[in-house]
């Protein structure tokens, strides 16, 4: 399910992404590869700007839609698979799922299952939150299940590497 998820969104971000890009092209007549001197911030608007700011917003919406209803599924599911596909999709989301980290705290510290624990861990990691790390050693000291705490101990490592 997450892999549907993620090919959707990436569609949805490279669709925007390029209409953006070619929109500013074609409306200002300009090379396919602007010079550092061209930034969107220095072109007028034009109504398809204004449209595709538009398409931006609506991008973002849904993308906070998606992670409401994961977050959702994950705290609230009773069946062990949902909650886990629904870490599994967090995970895929990366930076984008933001504003999920404390439901995956939640289920990385709580969940009876150990391979929704184990995805929470990876999806703390792919989220980039460095507020995650107290969750994340208290998994890597206290979580039963060896997996589990070395998906923490992973994802301590990621979120330290990154920038």
């Amino acid at each position: 399910m997450h892999s549907k998820v993620t090919q959707d969104i990436k569609l949805m971000h490279h669709e925007i992404k390029g209409s953006l890009f070619q929109g500013i092209v074609a409306d200002q007549d300009l090379p396919a590869s602007p010079s550092k001197n061209v930034s969107p911030s220095h072109l007028p608007e034009s109504p398809s700007h204004k449209s595709r700011r538009a398409e931006v917003a609506d991008y973002k919406i849904a993308v906070s839609d998606i992670v409401k209803t994961h977050v959702a599924n994950l705290l609230q599911a009773q069946a062990v698979p949902v909650r886990y596909q629904a870490a599994e999709a967090l995970a895929a989301l990366g930076r984008r799922a933001n504003g999920a980290r404390a439901a995956l705290e939640r289920a990385l510290l709580q969940d009876s299952s150990v391979h929704v624990r184990k995805s929470a861990a990876v999806a703390l990691g792919e989220l980039g939150d460095r507020q995650a790390e107290g969750a994340l050693r208290n998994a890597v000291k206290h979580d039963e299940d060896k997996f589990v705490s070395q998906r923490a101990e992973q994802a301590l490592e990621q979120l330290f590497l990154q920038l």
